[in-house]
């Protein structure tokens, strides 16, 4: 049976289990990483560490703060606004962001409410999530 990519069944387990998803921000907001192909993304982590390790590692980020965003505030305004302004969700960026993993809003949603053990790459759900290994 085909499996969801580790690293977003992983952040999907611990967001059900925490009800909170991590984002980084500074005084300009939220960031976005422009692709040179597909859409831009923004990113997005399980916990407060994972998020402050991104900042610590990535010079460009220092200036960065860790927040807290609950998975009702995500799944009602954040997924929305995420859809609307066509941005996909890297889902746990790493230091080096040679390996982005990213996630349709919509898709996330879908799973984090269904069984992922179902999962079918012929969904459309699996359509919209594409991890790339460094």
């Amino acid at each position: 049976m085909p499996v969801i990519p580790s690293r977003i069944d992983t952040f999907i387990e611990d967001v059900q289990r925490e009800g909170a998803v991590w984002a980084i921000h500074d005084a300009d907001g939220i960031p976005v990483i422009a692709r040179p192909s597909g859409p831009s993304a923004s990113p997005f982590w399980s916990s407060e560490a994972n998020a402050a390790e991104f900042i610590q590692g990535n010079s460009a980020y220092r200036g960065f703060d860790p927040i807290r965003i609950t998975w009702q505030a995500f799944r009602t305004r954040w997924i929305p606004g995420l859809t609307a302004d066509g941005l996909v969700i890297d889902i746990q960026p790493s230091q080096a962001m040679s390996d982005p993993c990213d996630i349709e809003p919509v898709a996330l949603d879908h799973l984090m409410q269904s069984d992922r053990r179902a999962w079918q790459p012929t969904s459309a759900a699996s359509s919209m999530a594409h991890c790339r290994a460094a």
